[in-house]
């Protein structure tokens, strides 16, 4: 279950990104033992002050509705809420040349194992759309 934000926002990230462009995902350990992921695309260009709305459920960016089907807004609001349920926080910032960059961290006690393994290793990956 704790897997489940990375891999419902993945593929949101790809399916919102521009052709050709690219999704990257980090994971890394904090100072405290906790987890963060990122996830950044270079989808189009979001109004920042659309941002914080793409959490509200039903609610998609302008222009979503018409360039992809099969969406009805959910999956950000999605991410937020099992985020949260496991004690964690969730940041979005737009990036300048287009896309969003996703922010999760999970402190201690929400990483599987975190006192019994030391810290987790960084790793990260960089996958482009066709």
């Amino acid at each position: 279950r704790r897997a489940r934000p990375a891999s419902k926002h993945g593929p949101h990230s790809m399916k919102y990104n521009r052709p050709g462009g690219r999704v990257v995902v980090r994971t890394s350990a904090t100072s405290d033992g906790g987890a963060q992921l990122v996830v950044a695309n270079t989808g189009p260009v979001i109004d920042p002050d659309e941002v914080e709305r793409l959490f509200e459920p039903f609610h998609r960016a302008e222009g979503a509705r018409t360039e992809s089907a099969g969406s009805c807004g959910l999956g950000l609001s999605i991410v937020r809420s099992i985020v949260r349920a496991h004690g964690g926080s969730i940041n979005t910032s737009t990036r300048p040349e287009g896309g969003l960059e996703v922010l999760v961290t999970l402190a201690p006690s929400a990483r599987p194992g975190a006192a019994d393994h030391g810290p987790a290793p960084s790793r990260s990956c960089s996958i482009s759309s066709s």
